[in-house]
């Protein structure tokens, strides 16, 4: 495909066309110029859609119709990349794996790399070995925890290390403790705690005299403290 011609040359041309002599015809000028005859006449209508002495678009306008178009094309890019990844992540929790960036209905891995900021080596490191040899380790030991938890699930993951061991997926009880953590296996019986961690106060008795202290005899009314610690006599 042979380059546009600069803008500087177009303008010339269209110069010496619009002030050339009489019985120079626009044929005669566009082949001293190099150029045809047609591509010549749609150079001086532009020049004159641009100057205001024709309807249509002057070329500052469909430069910035061209971006404008450009723009919306990025974000309707960038829209897509964004709820592609939500519906990624909202499958599963997959703690260091690496977030999929790849080229949906012809969206620039560029693009997607920008709006996830990713790094482009991360993300061809990742193409070339999705699946790392220690994700695939661990797959394997949460599955043989997943599966004791799921046979006996009074069990912590002190026992289920125990149980994993026997199918065959050795680790320490730090590694089953983060696994067990991640994926929220707790044991059945595990220790609930208070309401903002906080224990609960002694029981409050009911209140039998309806805020009246006054007795008109000794030994009709005795009152105490919160603590209990000391009383005292009304009457």
């Amino acid at each position: 495909m042979p380059a546009p011609y600069p803008q500087e040359f177009r303008d010339d041309v269209v110069r010496v066309a619009r002030s050339r002599e009489d019985g120079i015809t626009i044929a005669q000028t566009a082949k001293d110029f190099g150029v045809h005859e047609k591509t010549l006449h749609k150079w001086i209508r532009q020049a004159d859609i641009n100057d205001g002495n024709w309807p249509g678009k002057s070329r500052e306008e469909s430069a910035e119709l061209r971006e404008a178009r450009k723009q919306i094309r990025l974000l309707q890019q960038e829209n897509e990349v964004l709820r592609r990844a939500a519906a990624y992540l909202s499958q599963a929790n997959l703690p260091g794996k690496a977030l999929p960036a790849r080229e949906p209905d012809g969206i620039p891995v560029a693009v997607s790399l920008r709006v996830l900021k990713l790094s482009r080596q991360s993300y061809y490191r990742w193409r070339k070995q999705q699946i790392t040899q220690a994700e695939l380790i661990e797959a394997y030991r949460a599955n043989a925890l997943l599966d004791a938890h799921v046979d006996d699930p009074e069990y912590g993951y002190r026992f289920l290390v125990d149980e994993a061991a026997e199918a065959g997926e050795v680790m320490c009880e730090r590694t089953a403790w983060k696994i067990c953590r991640d994926n929220q296996w707790w044991s059945a019986f595990g220790k609930k705690r208070g309401k903002n961690g906080k224990r609960p106060g002694p029981p409050v008795h009911d209140d039998l005299v309806k805020r009246d202290f006054s007795a008109d005899d000794v030994n009709e009314l005795w009152l105490t403290d919160i603590t209990g610690s000391s009383e005292l006599s009304v009457g």
